[in-house]
């Protein structure tokens, strides 16, 4: 976790999740991306930030999706109460480069504070 821009000592590496939430789900012919689907009243994405946040080993959990879909992967989060939640961000045109886009917003890729 952070601690004033500085890490504190876990004695582990510190670990961001990124969840690239940006497809298209031309497999599944949606108009939104998978993780936007609903299971027993909620959406996916959801139970994946869920998960992520009761994970003893991620510090930080980063989320890429299309420009279209921020605001409404920022209300999941909001309504899920994900603490380790750090940002939302636009993802790039192939699923590589939404990883990269993710990777680049994580606080470990982040200039530390001198």
């Amino acid at each position: 976790m952070l601690d004033n821009g500085n890490f504190k000592d876990t004695g582990r590496p510190y670990t961001a999740a990124v969840v690239v939430a940006a497809g298209k789900s031309t497999r599944m012919s949606g108009e939104a991306p998978k993780l936007f689907i609903e299971l027993q009243g909620r959406p996916v994405l959801f139970y994946t930030l869920n998960s992520l946040n009761k994970c003893p080993y991620i510090d930080e959990i980063v989320i890429v999706a299309r420009k279209e879909f921020i605001s409404q992967v920022l209300e999941i989060v909001e309504n899920a109460d994900i603490n380790k939640f750090s940002r939302a961000g636009e993802g790039g045109e192939t699923r590589m480069k939404s990883v990269i886009c993710g990777l680049i917003s994580s606080k470990t890729c982040s200039p530390k504070p001198s």
